[in-house]
């Protein structure tokens, strides 16, 4: 017997006339998660503060309007390549795949991709599943690819992501979530004061255009060690060129891991107005770690903070322009084969 119920609460339709669903699942302790089909997207997490108090911890838009203008990346799954790719093209199997650029000359989350896309949802007992058919040449990648996502609230505390997908052809992969986190609730204004850990000894600093150039920095002794819990803001306005750059942090963490599909712990962030506490595990061997580094436009509606840094984002994945640094992990999906991926966000209260 499960502890939790599943039930769609609301249908909305998308400014292109398109018709999106809101499903939650919720604990018997209260707890809840809300996934909408549109996207295969987290839009609400809602956990105690240490007074008991229930929130939602991630930023979501109160309209369709706002979610598909300004919003589409908030909460959804992100392919099928997450992250930067350089010069919007990539080689394989010796053929060329030219890509549309969305950023600059280079190509950011697939493009218009699985962000953009109304997913089948399917409920089960234990939690809710999203599946998507990409075509062959879908954004120019190659093969068809067919992907699941699977979300679980695990024990009233911990949200599960589980990610699988297959493809009719050699082709490339990198999923992700882009939940921007606000452990304060709707009453956060930034993130500053909040501390962060990271299980990181290396990153990958990157060029103008916020792509990896290639080298595998140590942290130590820079504005990027969170091998030890501090203040996210203590360090992010430092003369530092690569905070400078995305005008604070936005780039991939190299993950302390012993094996590619072991569950280890990546990230630890906790609020000390709210008490709340969230750490993040996953299967990946990078996390993209960013600060929300721009202000909402103040016409938006929703309950959030509009201020800059006003959420963190922990986007685990495989390294960004990896067909470009082949030293990198590499993103090549074979036909035939499944790609996996898991990763889970669990929160607690502290003192």
């Amino acid at each position: 017997m499960t502890d939790t119920t599943i039930r769609l609460v609301s249908t909305d339709f998308l400014p292109d006339g398109r018709e999106i669903r809101y499903f939650t699942i919720t604990h018997s302790s209260g707890t809840k998660l809300e996934i909408s089909d549109y996207g295969a997207r987290i839009t609400g997490i809602w956990m105690p503060d240490r007074e008991g108090q229930l929130d939602n911890c991630v930023q979501r838009f109160d309209n369709s309007e706002d979610l598909f203008r300004v919003g589409s990346y908030y909460g959804a799954t992100i392919g099928r390549y997450a992250n930067r790719l350089a010069d919007a093209a990539f080689e394989l199997n010796s053929q060329l795949y030219t890509l549309p650029a969305n950023e600059n000359s280079n190509i950011l989350h697939g493009g218009d991709g699985f962000h953009n896309r109304v997913w089948e949802l399917e409920t089960e007992e234990d939690g809710l599943v999203c599946s998507l058919t990409s075509p062959d040449m879908d954004q120019g990648f190659p093969g068809e690819m067919r992907v699941t996502v699977h979300f679980r609230l695990l024990e009233g505390n911990a949200v599960e992501i589980t990610y699988r997908a297959e493809a009719n052809q050699d082709t490339i992969i990198n999923l992700t979530n882009h939940s921007y986190f606000s452990l304060g609730g709707t009453k956060q204004v930034d993130i500053l004061e909040q501390k962060l850990q990271v299980n990181a000894d290396f990153y990958t600093p990157t060029d103008p255009a916020l792509l990896p150039t290639g080298e595998i920095r140590p942290v130590q002794g820079t504005a990027f060690d969170f091998t030890c819990p501090r203040a996210i803001g203590s360090r992010i306005k430092d003369d530092d060129p690569d905070l400078k750059i995305g005008q604070g942090y936005d780039h991939n963490f190299v993950l302390r891991k012993s094996g590619r599909d072991e569950l280890t712990e990546a990230a630890t962030v906790y609020d000390p107005l709210s008490g709340r506490e969230l750490v993040c595990l996953t299967t990946e061997p990078g996390m993209q770690v960013y600060t929300s580094n721009f202000a909402m436009p103040e016409t938006v509606r929703w309950p959030f903070s509009h201020a800059k840094h006003s959420a963190i984002c922990l986007e685990t994945q495989g390294f960004p322009n990896s067909m470009k640094k082949t030293w990198f992990p590499s993103p090549i999906l074979r036909a035939g084969n499944t790609y996996e991926s898991r990763t889970l966000y669990r929160f607690s209260v502290r003192d």
